[in-house]
């Protein structure tokens, strides 16, 4: 018997095995505000599209995704709003291996009362493939076969007052919420609250002072350290090139932060700072340099953060310590790991970029590591990212973009690596019609025996704007 997935999956396999098409239309409506929505198609062919360290099916993947954006613009307002519903089809899998996701980002901004009061809201919805076998995230968005359901929701009224030359009154509170829902993730919800108030104005044309007042809650988590500090902060400005900064206060206890930048002309820049708090020190470096073709930009920072960082997701434990299982499904529960209290993070970021007439070149380097103190927990991250673009042609364009992830997790008990690289190629034909062919391969090791993947790629793109 036929049903609507498979007179949908058969119609677009008669058509093509390998193409897009997405077209769109803009609707004015009243005043400042465009409705756009859109329809998108896609065939994706994968030797291993379920990401299986061993038996790895291929597949041919069929992808329908509606949406619309919303933008609007007023003296008083602005929101910006993106909707896609995404249904992806498995030729060869039955129909438990087929899913419908959502995605959704919300921005408003409204003016309360004229550049006084504001409100800024946000939300944003999305669905992960969050497993108990793997650290890392899947390449493409395709593979959900569990979809968990993440929303974060942030409200932030603040109230700012003007006076004198420089003066200003700063006030504000924000209200962060990170939800988990699924069939295999135990339903979780986190959230953050900050409140900020900060008087700020300038005593002559070289120093400026700002005394300030933050605190920030973690309710959903006892053992979180929290946040609270009053602190006054003097900016000395020495000529056109040179500005120091000291800040001072209490945060349980004394701490203090100091900083100098130095701007020898518009294309480089030099800034350090170094500081001490009661939990660790805070140490930073920065250098950039821009010229017309080429750009360079060094970043070292060492920080201590007091906000819930979600870390892992662990199998859910009953009160025996035995592993929760769904009813429903037959899997295990997961539960998001929050690691809190004082986090000492270190992070070196290296930049570097050139770009020609034809030829474009970045490449990008970061290391982090992420420390627990209060609970011995520890994860440190490598990642490197190398993209190269030449366009032949106005309308011709080759890109090569290659990945490269290391995870290391609890004392380097457990290492992950990721890596995937890309080949595309782009042609427009004419301002509405672009051709996309593109390879990819992804691979996943790890000194866990059952995680770890490989899968190659390929798809070919037709996209249309009417």
């Amino acid at each position: 018997m036929l049903n609507a997935k498979s007179i949908i999956t058969k119609l677009v396999l008669t058509g093509s095995t390998l193409f897009t098409l997405t077209f769109q239309c803009s609707l004015a409506v009243a005043g400042n505000v465009t409705f756009t929505p859109f329809f998108g198609l896609k065939e994706i062919y994968s030797d291993n599209a379920r990401q299986q360290k061993k038996g790895g099916q291929d597949e041919l993947i069929t992808q329908i995704i509606p949406g619309f954006d919303l933008h609007g613009a007023s003296h008083r307002a602005k929101y910006d709003i993106r909707y896609e519903l995404q249904s992806t089809y498995f030729s060869k899998s039955d129909r438990d291996g087929d899913s419908v996701s959502h995605k959704l980002n919300a921005d408003t901004t409204i003016n309360l009362v004229r550049n006084e009061l504001l409100l800024n809201a946000s939300v944003q919805r999305s669905q992960a493939n969050i497993q108990n076998n793997t650290s890392l995230p899947i390449v493409e968005t395709y593979n959900i076969s569990d979809p968990t359901n993440v929303t974060t929701s942030t409200v932030n009224p603040s109230y700012q007052k003007h006076f004198g030359v420089d003066g200003k009154l700063f006030l504000s509170y924000t209200n962060t919420n990170i939800r988990f829902d699924g069939n295999e993730v135990e339903q979780r919800s986190l959230s953050t609250q900050d409140y900020n108030a900060t008087l700020s104005d300038r005593l002559n044309d070289n120093i400026k002072w700002e005394l300030g007042y933050d605190k920030i809650d973690n309710p959903d988590d006892p053992d979180a350290l929290g946040l609270q500090k009053t602190y006054l902060m003097l900016n000395f400005r020495v000529g056109n090139r040179v500005s120091f900064f000291y800040q001072a206060g209490d945060e349980e206890e004394f701490y203090w932060l100091a900083g100098a930048n130095w701007v020898p002309n518009k294309r480089n820049s030099l800034s350090a700072n170094y500081g001490h708090r009661f939990f660790g020190d805070t140490k930073g470096l920065s250098l950039k340099h821009r010229s017309k073709n080429t750009g360079v930009e060094v970043t070292y920072t060492e920080e201590v953060e007091s906000v819930p960082i979600i870390s892992s997701f662990d199998l859910a434990v009953d009160s025996k310590g035995v592993p929760i299982r769904d009813e429903k499904t037959g899997g295990f529960f997961v539960r998001p790991t929050i690691i809190s209290g004082a986090l000492v993070e270190k992070k070196l970021q290296a930049v570097f970029s050139l770009t020609g007439k034809r030829l474009g070149l970045a490449v990008a380097f970061v290391r982090q590591e992420l420390d627990n103190v209060q609970k011995n927990l520890s994860a440190k991250t490598r990642s490197a990212v190398l993209r190269l673009g030449w366009k032949s042609t106005k309308n011709l364009e080759v890109v090569y973009e290659s990945k490269v992830r290391k995870d290391f997790f609890a004392d380097n008990v457990r290492e992950d690596e990721l890596a995937s690289n890309k080949l595309a190629l782009n042609h427009s034909i004419g301002r509405k019609v672009t051709l996309s062919y593109e390879l990819r391969h992804s691979e996943l090791d790890s000194n866990e025996v059952d995680v770890g993947y490989k899968e190659n790629a390929i798809s070919v793109l037709f996209n249309m704007r009417f």
